[in-house]
């Protein structure tokens, strides 16, 4: 089983190290490669489940230190937890993935089913893990595009699920290369000294793959290239027009169990104004804490916040995370306060809970220290209007839902906010990963996006996706940054996942060929049939 390995060695590698990005773009070939050779379904099914399996293990490992660092789980209780609740689930999911590649593949694997129906299942499989229940739509291989600052840029057109397609349908080309080069080698029974006249003959016969190649990393190359001018030429209007303010991104890093020990609530709280100074010499400035910083329900009265408000200050405005009591059932939101110095509060509920941690159907985590077992899911919008304008919001988790963000700019919002608290994640890749969903996010809406978390990473970042200023892991620090405020509408926002109903009639179609037994329309002359790519020659596992 070397093809899924390589791959899933090659997919983590990809997601959370920069200089590595590039490996998006490759990481597959060696799994698609694998499994066109399969000579059954059954055989498909293992590659695919083996490949999530590992690729689950090498990015969620942090959940084994988080449930036996954190939750003080004996070790066989945090492997039972890894495996029963991550490596599973996405083990069968991906097995799942493989098995409708192989039953859908035609009697002629070509450029139809490599470039159009490979991306479109891999797509519409990565979709899935946002709407199934208890999965979590993280780890998609589009974030690794999301490093590069040319490719990352067409994410305003079809966000994330668009940059996968795009991922996997340059995998699957290069796939179909590998093969059909190894089956023009294998027939190849000429002397070495004219092996220069059969690859040019191979390349010749091929062009129609080569340029399918070539056009699917040059469109959206170019698109990188010509639309950061658009978006700077827009940030510097709304700033002549008076569209900025100052912000303070504070990251404090207290460690979670002393967070939540219910002792020095009011010591965490000094600790946090007193590194909310601005300064920078603005007229209105947000200063933004990391989420469930006000955690003790107990303090949270109106003489607290009045307190807090006027410690601020009239020019200046918190956002804080914190706990809010339902004043009807005396269950507990996860919560985002909006505290401006002249104007009304305004709190936003966390809509979209962490399963098994935030929600779950029965108790698997118990109790940590003081913090609630469960949040009640919130039903407050999370576009709220606030006197220095209205923002959209996410806590933690929420922001890799990629059409929640875009929602959340429903009420014309000029900026993004996301809370966050990645302390469970330790020193792993996940805080990398975290990040790299609010770049896309930002890129998606053009709106610069402020971050903090509790430990890191914290950042300010700008719609091209780039990081202005950010905070190092573990740090005790605050970020002191001018933010633009901008209102223009991104076709991503307009049209939302259109890229999915797209893979989905790619699908219906496949599925309409295999039943009725049609080639695919783009047929190369010198395809092999896919039983003889499958049946002859070596298994490379």
């Amino acid at each position: 089983m070397i093809g899924p390995s390589l791959s899933a060695i090659a997919y983590v590698l990809a997601l959370p190290m920069p200089g590595l990005w590039w490996l998006g773009f490759f990481a597959l070939v060696p799994l698609l490669v694998s499994i066109n050779r399969c000579k059954g379904l059954s055989q498909a099914f293992l590659r695919g489940f083996l490949f999530g399996g590992l690729m689950f293990t090498g990015l969620g490992h942090w959940l084994y230190q988080a449930l036996v660092n954190e939750y003080e789980k004996p070790a066989m209780v945090a492997i039972y937890f890894l495996l029963g609740v991550g490596i599973l689930p996405h083990a069968l999911l991906f097995g799942l993935f493989a098995l409708c590649l192989c039953w859908l593949a035609p009697k002629k694997a070509g450029l139809f089913y490599f470039a159009l129906v490979v991306p479109a299942i891999w797509t519409l499989f990565e979709y899935l893990k946002e709407i199934l229940p208890f999965f979590i739509p993280w780890g998609s291989i589009g974030y690794a595009l999301a490093q590069s600052q040319i490719f990352s840029q067409s994410a305003d057109i079809w966000g994330l699920y668009g940059l996968c397609f795009l991922a996997a349908a340059v995998n699957g080309i290069v796939a179909l290369l590998l093969i059909l080069f190894a089956e023009k080698r294998a027939g190849q029974k000429e002397q070495s000294e004219k092996k220069a006249a059969w690859v040019k003959d191979f390349a010749k016969a091929n062009r129609l793959v080569f340029a399918a190649l070539l056009l699917a990393l040059l469109l959206p190359g170019i698109y990188g290239l010509i639309r950061p001018g658009q978006i700077k030429a827009q940030m510097q209007q709304a700033q002549d027009a008076g569209q900025s303010l100052c912000a303070v991104i504070v990251q404090a890093s207290f460690a979670q169990k002393e967070r939540w020990s219910g002792m020095g609530f009011y010591s965490r709280v000094k600790t946090h104004l007193d590194m909310s100074q601005c300064q920078q010499d603005c007229q209105r400035c947000i200063v933004v804490w990391p989420e469930t910083v006000l955690n003790s329900t107990p303090e949270l009265t109106e003489e607290f916040f009045r307190e807090l408000i006027r410690q601020m200050g009239p020019d200046r405005m918190l956002i804080t995370g914190g706990l809010r009591v339902d004043q009807q059932g005396g269950k507990v939101f996860n919560s985002a306060y909006f505290l401006p110095g002249i104007g009304p509060a305004r709190a936003y509920d966390k809509n979209i809970l962490l399963p098994w941690a935030e929600n779950a159907p029965f108790d698997v985590l118990g109790t940590y220290y003081n913090a609630p077992a469960s949040f009640l899911p919130g039903k407050t919008s999370a576009c709220v209007e606030t006197p220095f304008g209205a923002m959209g919001v996410s806590i933690c988790f929420e922001s890799i839902y990629p059409r929640f963000v875009a929602k959340s700019l429903g009420c014309n919002a000029g900026i993004l906010v996301n809370i966050s608290n990645d302390t469970w994640f330790g020193n792993s890749a996940m805080p990398f990963v975290h990040l790299l969903a609010s770049q896309l996010r930002a890129v998606e809406n053009r709106r610069m996006v402020l971050r903090a978390s509790n430990s890191g990473i914290s950042a300010v970042i700008t719609p091209l996706g780039k990081i202005a200023a950010k905070t190092d892991l573990f740090e005790r620090t605050s970020l002191n940054q001018q933010v633009v405020m901008l209102h223009n509408r991104t076709i991503y926002q307009r049209l939302g996942n259109w890229i999915c109903l797209f893979s989905l009639c790619v699908l219906l179609i496949a599925l309409w060929m295999r039943i009725s037994g049609e080639e695919g329309p783009l047929q190369e002359k010198n395809e092999t049939p896919r039983s003889k790519l499958r049946g002859e020659g070596p298994n490379p596992d």
